[in-house]
């Protein structure tokens, strides 16, 4: 079994885009200690261990591998595991897992929910928000991510303490496969 992530991703995306620091430090008011594009997070836990401070302490306690903040200025595809989400055309049903991942890996040239998708089996194209796939998916600026969870975890436990912070989110699951 591959590696299973959480996305929590907030009705209200655009009062907290462009806050990202803002938003890490209401978290580790709860003691959830989120990473930043800056990495802030871990040089305040090395002053804090520095200064021989307590920690703020956290409600939960479940396994993960990392948990972080994205915070960006085009929306990506949440999740971004895009081979479990079983993309298919939303004309004849084709697998355009591959295509998928080629235009997200061009996202710098130009952003994934515009620039369409080709699909193989029948010619057309279609917007990446259009495709079909098996399970939910979306696009967003900002979201909190918790990486390498326990596949039996739906993140339904996690989810009041997101939302002191970030208000009514929508969960959003995967698993990568190798």
């Amino acid at each position: 079994m591959g590696e299973c992530s959480l996305y929590y991703v907030p009705e209200n995306q655009g009062r907290f885009v462009g806050r990202e620091n803002d938003v890490a430090d209401e978290f580790w008011a709860l003691g959830v200690f989120l990473a930043t594009e800056d990495e802030a997070i871990f040089e305040r836990v090395r002053e804090y261990e520095n200064d021989g401070k307590a920690l703020p302490e956290c409600e939960h306690d479940f396994e993960f591998g990392d948990m972080g903040l994205t915070d960006d200025e085009e929306e990506l595809p949440v999740p971004q595991e895009l081979d479990g989400l079983g993309l298919t055309c939303p004309h004849c049903d084709a697998d355009i897992t591959e295509q998928a991942y080629d235009v997200y890996d061009d996202i710098d040239d130009n952003p994934a929910p515009v620039r369409p998708i080709r699909c193989i089996g029948c010619g057309k194209n279609s917007p990446f928000k259009r495709l079909k796939s098996k399970l939910p998916f979306t696009f967003s600026r900002f979201f909190l991510w918790v990486s390498d969870t326990n596949p039996d975890d739906d993140g339904t436990g996690f989810l009041p303490t997101v939302e002191k912070v970030l208000g009514p989110c929508t969960i959003y699951r995967s698993i990568a496969t190798d």
